[in-house]
């Protein structure tokens, strides 16, 4: 078990330095967003249609990354470490499963202030470094309020 909990470190570890590569993400102060968090943020593509996603625990895609490379997933778990320019972060589950969550492909932040909260993530599913990783379309923060619905019936 503890020889599990090792080599995920290693690879997620792995996983920041070539997200980084690829990304090309740099910290720049005067991106730091000081909003208020939203309940939802969005990707520039438009969602091909929400039934090719299908929702997986994080122990899951963290257990087998590779069954799900390619796949539509929607994936809950709390923000635990995020990018100083909000482009990519790593969410877990209660028994410290990570996924890394790269919102760069769909052109789209969270702020600072996303640190800590509860998400559900719709995107395409992959391997980097071994790890699971999602290229996000979609970010709900399932604790902060909707505020288009309410006044709603």
């Amino acid at each position: 078990m503890r020889k599990n909990v090792w080599l995920h470190s290693i690879l997620l570890v792995s996983c920041i330095a070539m997200s980084l590569a690829m990304t090309n993400c740099s910290f720049d102060p005067s991106r730091q967003s000081s909003e208020k968090l939203m309940h939802e943020y969005v990707g520039d593509e438009d969602i091909l249609g929400e039934d090719i996603f299908v929702e997986h625990t994080i122990f899951e895609m963290a257990e087998n990354a590779e069954e799900y490379a390619g796949t539509f997933v929607i994936v809950r778990g709390k923000i635990v470490s995020l990018c100083p320019v909000g482009c990519y972060f790593f969410m877990q589950d209660e028994e410290s499963n990570q996924v890394y969550v790269d919102l760069a492909p769909q052109n789209f932040d969270v702020p600072q202030s996303a640190l800590g909260h509860n998400v559900e993530v719709w995107g395409l599913g992959s391997v980097s470094g071994g790890a699971p990783k999602v290229s996000a379309y979609k970010v709900i923060f399932l604790d902060v309020e909707d505020t288009n619905e309410i006044g709603k019936e």
